[in-house]
Parts: C-alpha cells; structure tokens; sequence
C-alpha cells in the first residue's frame, strides 16, 4: 500500500536525486519491517506489549522496594 502511494506522486518531475532516493524508498517499503527479540524472535504487537506491560510491572515493585523509608 505505502509502495502504490509513494508511485502516485509526481516523482518524475523531481530532480535526480530525489528520484534516486524514492526509488530506493519504494523498494524498501514492499518488504515489511519487523522488529525481533535479539535476532532470534519475531515481536508481534501482542508479545510487545506483554513485554513492556511486565517490564514496566518489575520497574514498579523495584521502585516500590527502594522507595520503603522507616520512620
């Protein structure tokens, strides 16, 4: 989709090197990003926000624990 939109623009009447970097722009978008887990696991939106949810979670208790003042 980004590929068809990006190709509807007037990029012919661009200079050269805008031409070249829209070509290059248009190449990259037809394989899809992802983000991986230490190049060994593909996250998917579901996993990343389990993560960042118990990451979070853990900040939390830690700053919790540091946070105990007796008086």
């Amino acid at each position: 989709m980004i590929y068809k939109t990006i190709y509807t623009i007037a990029w012919y009447e661009l200079p050269v090197s805008f031409k070249t970097k829209i070509c290059l722009l248009m190449l990259r978008s037809q394989k899809p990003s992802k983000i991986t887990a230490g190049k060994f696991y593909v996250m998917h939106l579901e996993n990343f926000n389990a993560v960042l949810s118990t990451a979070a979670s853990y900040f939390m208790l830690l700053r919790s624990f540091g946070s105990d003042e007796t008086t």
